[in-house]
């Protein structure tokens, strides 16, 4: 782990082939990049200002899409 501040708001942390950077609380959220499993597509999980979590992942048509969870299939969430 990694500590670019003393306050723990950008902290950097790779552990099991995700990087997240950042302190998920109220004001400062996390940027959370997830290698690809089996049953789930490579995704970057983003937190907005009021803590809700949005998922941005590439479906296999290339298509980008943005969904509320972790993406199972290339039909989740919307196409950005």
């Amino acid at each position: 782990k990694c500590v670019g501040a003393a306050d723990g708001l950008s902290d950097v942390l790779i552990s099991d082939g995700r990087l997240t950077v950042g302190t998920n609380t109220v004001t400062q959220g996390i940027l959370d990049i997830k290698r690809k499993d089996a049953n789930e597509f490579s995704y970057i999980k983003m937190y907005s200002a009021d803590g809700t979590a949005s998922y941005l992942f590439v479906a296999n048509n290339g298509t980008l899409r943005i969904h509320s969870a972790a993406p199972t299939a290339n039909t989740d969430g919307s196409a950005v």
